[in-house]
């Protein structure tokens, strides 16, 4: 089984060590790591092994003025990830600036038919996808899941977003995969 490596996925400051953390600092998981997320640092589990590769097992995507939702079941925040071959968790994130008043929810799916060479993957969700009503008092709002993906072949996996939210728009979303569930 492959160890665990953490990878930063927004800029971190901590301020009793004047230790500043980059997007995409890669992180050994132990005391330390922990101190840290209870701090407030966002990091994604990945393989040791994916993390420095050209391929890596995390990604985060930042969407400009922000991804909108309109309330209607839909589709947005494409992304991409490489997965080999077998079972492996996915891992995601995304940060939400209220334009109204939040409701409904977001959840991770596998984007399939998008005639672009990605793969269709099997992607069975871990829990209910986070409530926006009950996040409402948070700024910014976090949201966050894992899923349980199964690959019959290795390659590129295409993934996205899709829910009902509203009052919200998605300013960055990321997501990575790891053999371990963390």
């Amino acid at each position: 089984m492959p160890s665990t490596a953490w990878v930063v996925v927004d800029e971190f400051f901590e301020v009793e060590s004047g230790t500043r953390y980059r997007r995409g600092t890669i992180l050994s998981p132990g005391v330390e790591l922990e101190r840290l997320r209870s701090l407030g640092l966002l990091a994604l589990p990945t393989d040791s092994e994916m993390a420095e590769s050209a391929i890596s097992g995390a990604h985060r995507w930042d969407w400009g003025g922000g991804w909108t939702w309109n309330g209607i079941a839909s589709f947005g925040c494409p992304m991409v990830l490489h997965t080999p071959v077998g079972e492996a968790w996915v891992y995601w994130l995304a940060e939400l600036k209220q334009v109204g008043v939040p409701a409904g929810y977001l959840r991770l799916v596998s984007q399939v038919g998008r005639g672009d060479g990605t793969l269709s993957v099997g992607l069975r969700p871990d829990g209910q996808p986070p409530d926006l009503v009950t996040l409402r008092d948070r700024s910014p709002i976090l949201v966050s899941g894992r899923a349980r993906l199964s690959a019959a072949i290795g390659g590129f996996v295409s993934l996205a977003l899709q829910g009902t939210a509203t009052g919200v728009l998605v300013s960055w979303s990321a997501v990575s995969r790891c053999s371990e569930h963390v």
